[in-house]
């Protein structure tokens, strides 16, 4: 369980504890983390929310990442005020350190610039294996550079990308590197800009990929989903899919289900045909889990004349 901590006062703090939870911080305060980094047990710190983390900051915590030799989970989410500075010295330092698994990034406005300073670090850190980026500004200027990361990433196991405003042209370059990576299991791409190419790209890369077992496609403009019935067919390794909120015909969501297999444990859809067309801008990524219909799928006839085109 966390510790709330305020401010100067971590400085004995992380030198004690394995888990903790920092507010109320300031400049000088990570002063104290660099210094102290490598004699800290703490396994797990949390920075987020209330810190507002400026350039000085983020530098200091970068050098921490350095030096410590413990810490496994560092969570930065909605502080905010990085900097393209800030941004390269804490992707170096993910780039060089071994034994951060766990990262979550989210809501800090990163854009292009941090998008492709971070799946750069990515491409060199072969430890981290949980990273979240969601409620960001990546853009679909980043697309190369993620895609370059899954085909060679092998540890990375839990990417969520959701509401970055990412749209066709970055899921198509998602999905050709998931036909090649061999270790990521969950992807999140609700809250994007998801038109039906991109529904389609993916559904291919299902076809190929041996490793995903968990897709998001919750809130975004699918509103066909045949090319994932054809999907579900070949793939025998996802066990959820969300397609929720992607403006799905009744007959759609029928088919999904009678075309689904055993293994497949659950397909989220609408419980009513949609009349609104997606959503843009921030939100909420988890909130579709409050208004979600799981159907559980019946067991799967198959019927190889209707699948040519997967």
């Amino acid at each position: 369980m966390f510790r709330l901590v305020y401010g100067i006062c971590l400085y004995d703090e992380i030198k004690r504890k394995s888990d903790t939870k920092i507010i109320g911080l300031c400049t000088n305060s990570c002063q104290v983390i660099e210094q102290e980094a490598s004699k800290s047990r703490s396994y797990t710190l949390s920075i987020s929310e209330l810190n507002c983390l400026g350039d000085e900051a983020v530098k200091a915590l970068a050098v921490a990442l350095y030096k410590n030799s413990t810490l496994t989970y560092l969570n930065l989410s909605y502080n905010s005020r990085f900097g393209n500075e800030a941004v390269t010295i804490l992707a170096k330092a993910l780039s060089e350190n071994t034994t951060l698994t766990n990262l979550d990034l989210s809501g800090n406005r990163l854009g292009e610039f941090a998008g492709k300073a971070f799946a750069s670090a990515l491409c060199k850190n072969t430890i981290l294996t949980n990273l979240n980026l969601s409620v960001n500004i990546l853009g679909n200027s980043t697309r190369k550079a993620l895609a370059e990361t899954l085909c060679k990433h092998t540890t990375l196991t839990n990417l969520n990308l959701s509401n970055n405003g990412l749209d066709e042209l970055a899921v198509k370059a998602l999905a050709e590197a998931l036909c090649k990576n061999i270790s990521l299991t969950n992807l999140d791409l609700c809250y994007n800009r998801l038109h039906e190419s991109a529904g389609e790209a993916l559904a291919n890369a299902l076809c190929k990929n041996k490793t995903l077992t968990s897709l998001n496609l919750g809130h975004n403009i699918l509103r066909s989903a045949e090319a994932f019935i054809e999907a579900l067919h070949k793939n025998t390794t996802l066990t959820e899919l969300n397609l929720e909120w992607n403006d799905l015909s009744v007959s759609t969501r029928r088919a999904l289900d009678l075309q689904s297999r055993v293994p497949l444990s659950s397909i989220q859809t609408d419980s009513a045909i949609q009349t609104h067309s997606g959503i843009h801008g921030p939100g909420n990524p988890n909130e579709f889990k409050k208004k979600s219909k799981t159907w559980r799928p019946s067991t799967f006839k198959k019927d190889k004349s209707k699948f040519t085109n997967c």
